[in-house]
């Protein structure tokens, strides 16, 4: 799905949630995505995603305002 959604939007954030291929993610994720491995926690959660947002928003300032 993500690789898809890179097709027709390259600028899209992409968050991969484990369970248990992790490891799978390194040669089949999507580039510039990011892997949250189980136990997940809000802070976490928060840090990936204010991550990823800034990089998009570096990329594509006029996108979010």
């Amino acid at each position: 799905m993500a690789k898809h959604a890179r097709e027709l939007a390259p600028e899209v954030p992409v968050i991969y949630a484990s369970g248990d291929s992790s490891g799978d993610w390194s040669r089949h994720g999507v580039e510039g995505s990011i892997m949250l491995a189980k136990p997940y926690s809000m802070d976490r959660i928060l840090a990936l995603v204010t991550q990823l947002m800034s990089s998009v928003q570096r990329q594509m300032p006029q996108a979010i305002n």
